[in-house]
């Protein structure tokens, strides 16, 4: 299971976890958990505002109208720090209010952070080649 799932060697608050993950959902900028190398005027996303779906944190993930470089990871690694007791609800809601990725916790491994599928509308839908 190397580099498929992450272990995480610290117990956590998963209740604590699944609660903070609600602070991610709706429309709502992210700049504090971009890649802190994810400048406006670079490749990256233009914007920070993206809008995140209801999902439950453990199993069926997050689906969002965009991801920003690293977003996923960073929001885990945040959602760690509260199952640690580093960080409570409060305290997270203030960093992402801060929009600044260095007040952030550290980004979490990708192991065990999966795409599954893009939803495109259906005009573009459409076009994409038939799966085999």
């Amino acid at each position: 299971m190397r580099h498929q799932v992450t272990h995480h060697y610290a117990s956590l608050d998963v209740a604590a976890m699944i609660d903070a993950a609600k602070l991610f959902v709706g429309t709502h900028d992210f700049s504090s958990f971009r890649a802190a190398a994810c400048h406006p005027i670079s490749l990256c996303a233009r914007s920070a505002t993206q809008t995140v779906h209801a999902r439950c944190v453990f199993g069926a993930g997050y689906s969002a109208d965009g991801f920003l470089h690293h977003m996923v990871r960073n929001l885990m690694g945040a959602l760690f720090a509260v199952g640690q007791g580093e960080l409570n609800k409060d305290e997270l809601l203030a960093i992402m209010h801060a929009k600044d990725r260095s007040l952030a916790p550290p980004t979490a491994s990708a192991d065990g952070l999966y795409f599954i599928n893009a939803y495109y509308p259906e005009r573009f839908q459409s076009l994409l080649p038939d799966a085999p």
